[in-house]
C-alpha cells in the first residue's frame, strides 16, 4: 500500500492519498514506517491521510506475530509514530516492544549551525561512534581508521554533540578541510575542474578500476537547477 502511495504521490498533484490502513502491530520497525510515510507526505506536498489497522486474524500468522499481543503492539506502535512526527528530537522511547535510544526526525539545530558555518546545507556531520559502532568494522579496519589524520575520522568528531562551536572553532575546522583539498584532488578521491580535466581523470579511473557501476552525485544548494542539468548533460 505504501509503495503504491509513493507512486501516486509522485504522479499526481491534487488528489488526497488516503491509506486505510497500515498494519502497525505487524510492522517490525515503527520508526521506519514513520519515516517512510513522512517521506511520501513530503513528495505529495502534504496530501497523505494516514490510517491505522490492527490486521485481520490470518495476517498475524503470515507475519509471524503473536495474536495475543496485537492490541498492545498496535497501541504502542501508533503512539510511537505520532510521537516521532510531533516531538522535537532527539528523544528516547522505551515501550514494551519498541526501544529506541534516539529518535531524531530533524537535527534541525545541527543543520542550521552547519549552514551558517559555510558548509553545504545538506551535509550533516556525524560523530565517529555513530558512524563506526563497535563490531561494524573488522579490527584491522578499525586500526587503519585510527591512524588516519583528518577532522572527521575515527576518534576525531567534526562537531561536538551540541553543535554550538564558536566561530573560531568553525574556522579551524574549515581550514583543515581546505588544507587537505589539494591532496584529495591529487589522490583522485574527488574529481573536479573543467570538462577536459574531469573527462581525462574519469577515463583513468575507468581504465584502472573497471567499475561495474559509475554514478554521479550532484547535490547541495550551491548549484541552481539549470546548472545541475547542464553538468549532467556534460557528463553524458
Amino acid at each position: 500500500m505504501d509503495v503504491e502511495a509513493a507512486v501516486i504521490a509522485a504522479k499526481t498533484r491534487r488528489v488526497r492519498i488516503t491509506l486505510l490502513g497500515n498494519p502497525v502491530a505487524t510492522v517490525a520497525n515503527p520508526l521506519r514506517l514513520a519515516e517512510e510515510l513522512a517521506m511520501i507526505d513530503l513528495i505529495s506536498g502534504g496530501r497523505v491521510v494516514t490510517g491505522w489497522a490492527r490486521e485481520v486474524d490470518s495476517e498475524q500468522f503470515a507475519n509471524n506475530t503473536n495474536p495475543a499481543k496485537n492490541r498492545e503492539l498496535f497501541e504502542e506502535g501508533v503512539d510511537f509514530i505520532e510521537n516521532a512526527w510531533t516531538t522535537p528530537g532527539p528523544f528516547r522511547y522505551e515501550g514494551k516492544k519498541s526501544h529506541f535510544r534516539q529518535v531524531n526526525p530533524g537535527f534541525r539545530r545541527c543543520r542550521n549551525r552547519h549552514r551558517r558555518s559555510g558548509f553545504p546545507a545538506l551535509s550533516v556531520p556525524t560523530r565517529p561512534e555513530w558512524m563506526f559502532p563497535p563490531g561494524y568494522n573488522s579490527k584491522a579496519a578499525t586500526r587503519r581508521l585510527a591512524t588516519l589524520d583528518g577532522p572527521n575520522t575515527s576518534g576525531k568528531p567534526l562537531f561536538t554533540s551540541s553543535c554550538e562551536e564558536s566561530d573560531a572553532q568553525i574556522g579551524e575546522i574549515k581550514a583543515k578541510f581546505y588544507a587537505g583539498y589539494p591532496q584529495v584532488l591529487k589522490d583522485m578521491q574527488m574529481i573536479a575542474g573543467t570538462p577536459d580535466n574531469v573527462i581525462s581523470k574519469l577515463k583513468k579511473v575507468i581504465d584502472v578500476l573497471r567499475p561495474d557501476i559509475f554514478s554521479f552525485w550532484l547535490d547541495g544548494p550551491v548549484l541552481s537547477k539549470e546548472r545541475k542539468r547542464r553538468d549532467t548533460r556534460l557528463v553524458d
